[in-house]
């Protein structure tokens, strides 16, 4: 028997007929599979040079069977433990962006950093920089999914409305407004850091730090409180990245761009909300 909280009141589903589609909500199974394809994909990135096979194959099956659905049940859905204790979540922040990002800060950190990092190596070794092009093809594709992953975190009940994965009242419109705001308030944060930093790659990566950061606020906050958060997210990404060189943890990708942004935004939405 599934239990929905809408407007206040709890109700009790035995069958699609006492909510239409509500059968339809399994498809939810499949989304949450693709968080924890991603969280272990976010995983794989911030170690690749460091870790055997084997090992992250283990660890791929544990995030996937043990940490990435209880995070799931802790956080999405009206009944949802830390839902019922006020933890607000929408865009997959609390089970992708700082799930993942935790792990590979720990990881990170018992791995050690790769060769040349933060010494020179007698080696001459060295990791090897970013590749601008292959980095901006990869943000226009999270572009271009961003609007589809946003909605998808949603629920659609006919002849009610949109409701965010806590069935908070919500909009499609709202959203997508949000979604925007955020988008614009990340992008011109991360122009500016590139043209006083003289990095392009702040300018590329700076729309993902945003959304990141606004994950939590999209489905109840307005466009004004998105972007000003979302034009924290580069900032935040930034100071985390300082922050990991000077404790000599070296991932200057994953920790940054999610576990920074996603907490801070989680709590800024606490504070806001």
């Amino acid at each position: 028997m599934a239990r929905l909280r809408l407007h206040h009141h709890v109700v009790a589903v035995h069958h699609p007929a006492a909510l239409p589609e509500a059968d339809v909500q399994q498809i939810f199974l499949v989304f949450f599979v693709t968080f924890t394809m991603a969280a272990v994909a976010l995983i794989h990135t911030g170690v690749v040079e460091r870790i055997k096979p084997v090992p992250l194959f283990v660890m791929s099956f544990v995030v996937g069977a043990v940490l990435s659905p209880l995070v799931g049940y802790l956080c999405s859905g009206s009944l949802s433990p830390l839902t019922l204790r006020g933890t607000h979540d929408f865009d997959g922040a609390f089970p992708l962006y700082i799930t993942a990002g935790t792990f590979v800060l720990v990881l990170a950190w018992r791995a050690g950093p790769r060769l040349g990092a933060f010494l020179p190596h007698h080696s001459g070794a060295k990791p090897v920089s970013h590749n601008a092009a292959f980095v901006g093809i990869g943000v226009l594709l999270i572009l271009v999914a961003l609007p589809f992953v946003t909605l998808g975190s949603g629920y659609m009940v006919p002849g009610t409305g949109f409701f965010g994965i806590s069935y908070t009242e919500s909009g499609i419109g709202l959203v997508v407004v949000n979604l925007v705001a955020a988008l614009l308030g990340g992008a011109v944060t991360g122009l500016l850091l590139a043209y006083r930093r003289r990095d392009a790659t702040s300018a590329l990566l700076g729309p993902i730090a945003d959304v990141v950061m606004a994950g939590t606020l999209l489905d109840i906050g307005n466009a004004w409180e998105c972007l000003l958060v979302g034009a924290l997210g580069p900032v935040v990404a930034l100071g985390t990245g300082t922050l990991l060189r000077k404790a000599r943890v070296d991932d200057p990708k994953v920790v940054p761009l999610a576990l920074g942004p996603g907490a801070v935004g989680a709590v800024l939405t606490g504070f806001l909300k």
